[in-house]
């Protein structure tokens, strides 16, 4: 939903410990499609789960999603994770968050269809540099700091967060 100042909130419930939301990742290359296609629903944005991880430097993904959506490396960085530094390939994709439910005869703006439920689509318009991350079992994408600082990350004590930009 909108906040106040005119921006995109995502709100979730946390346990404590970990933030797990769910997000779309659009190839850079397929993002240009859903700019130009005057349909209102984002076709082929698959749902995955995220971990948001302020300690992460840069947004991982899991060799789930890079199959799944047959992303092509634009070359290859070193990374620094809790194993130490890695080689990996570098892929250029745009985040989506869901917003809110929408009623499907309210479909005037961009939405997500996830299981046949829809949300609202938002998307962070700067295409993110990604690397990958190995297959873990809670969640297929690490949010880092890159995606969280175009942005506004709130945590409370009552086991909800959200995430204004």
């Amino acid at each position: 939903m909108p906040s106040p100042a005119g921006k995109r909130v995502v709100k979730g419930t946390h346990d404590g410990r970990t933030i797990i939301t769910r997000i779309g990742i659009i190839d850079i290359s397929t993002r240009e499609k859903h700019r130009q296609s005057s349909e209102e629903l984002l076709q082929g944005v698959i749902p995955y789960d995220a971990l948001i991880d302020t300690g992460a430097t840069t947004t991982m993904l899991s060799p789930r999603i890079i199959f799944d959506l047959n992303l092509t490396p634009i070359g290859s960085s070193k990374f620094r994770g809790i194993h130490g530094v890695a080689e990996r390939f570098v892929y250029l994709v745009h985040i989506v968050f869901y917003g809110d439910r929408v009623s499907k005869k309210f479909l005037k703006q961009r939405t997500i269809v996830t299981d046949k439920i829809v949300h609202k689509a938002y998307i962070i318009p700067t295409p993110i540099e990604v690397g990958e991350i190995e297959q873990q079992l809670h969640f297929d994408v690490l949010l880092g700091m890159d995606v969280l600082k175009t942005g506004s990350l709130r945590v409370d004590s009552d086991g909800t967060f959200s995430f204004s930009f």
